[in-house]
């Protein structure tokens, strides 16, 4: 954590650490995440004004867990930090996590929370105008319905997410949509 000097960062990584540990995290060793200078404990961030914080560093060690698929702690982390968004009234940051826990809930094939959260995320990234986020949101929805066989709903949301990634001019992002509309259609016709 580079930066802001004079805030404690060594003691805002020893309590991020304790916290972790605290819940059991990271049993057998210790992980370090670069937070580009932000605090990490509420008290640093009340002090610095930076409320936001802590619920980014809880999203980020979310993604960490994720990536070393530990996606209980990282539902955990999201769940966590969602609160605390919602706490602030953040709708831009709450909306991303969401649909993060809705990753971390497939993996371990929670499907109906994370429809739900992918639903929930769709709804503020409709609220807020992000159409980037919406086309991404019905994707992840899209995949999450065709898991428990709603294919026909899976393909109402692939569709819309491709027309969105084409209105916002993302052809990778297009592309993408259009393999899985293309999967869903064989799944349908059985092929």
């Amino acid at each position: 954590m580079a930066g802001l000097g004079g805030i404690g960062k060594t003691e805002l990584a020893v309590q991020a650490v304790h916290a972790a540990v605290g819940r059991g995290w990271f049993g057998g060793g210790v992980l370090a995440i670069d937070l580009h200078g932000a605090s990490l404990a509420p008290d640093t961030a009340e002090r610095t004004g930076d409320r936001c914080a802590f619920p980014a560093a809880l999203s980020v060690l979310g993604n960490a867990l994720w990536q070393v698929r530990q996606f209980g702690e990282a539902i955990t982390a999201y769940t966590d930090a969602i609160a605390l968004y919602r706490g602030l009234g953040d709708r831009h940051s709450e909306g991303p996590v969401l649909s993060n826990l809705g990753i971390a809930l497939a993996e371990l094939r929670q499907i109906e929370e994370a429809i739900t959260a992918y639903q929930q995320s769709l709804a503020i990234c409709r609220e807020l105008g992000d159409r980037h986020g919406e086309g991404n949101s019905l994707l992840s929805l899209g995949l999450a319905l065709a898991t428990v066989g709603r294919f026909q709903d899976a393909i109402v949301a692939a569709q819309a997410a491709m027309k969105i990634f084409a209105e916002v001019g993302d052809p990778h992002s297009e592309a993408t949509a259009r393999q899985v509309l293309e999967q869903l259609h064989r799944s349908v016709n059985g092929q």
